[in-house]
């Protein structure tokens, strides 16, 4: 244990900064993953009914002309 500090604070200011260069490339693998089946589904997929929920709703909001 370090002197002066809690457990709590020696996990915030010790192990935290070590452990955040791995949270934000799991993060940022998340995202570009989602985002790359979302744009799959919004290129290759063009009937309605096989469409994922996202594509699906992008397609209402934005419009289908827009998509194709």
């Amino acid at each position: 244990m370090v002197d002066g500090c809690t457990r709590l604070s020696a996990m915030i200011r010790i192990t935290l900064p070590l452990i955040l260069p791995g949270i934000i490339a799991t993060a940022l693998f998340n995202f570009l993953s989602a985002w790359d089946e979302f744009m799959f589904a919004i290129t290759i997929i063009h009937a309605n009914e096989l469409r994922t929920l996202s594509a699906g709703m992008f397609a209402i909001f934005i419009g289908e002309k827009q998509i194709r």
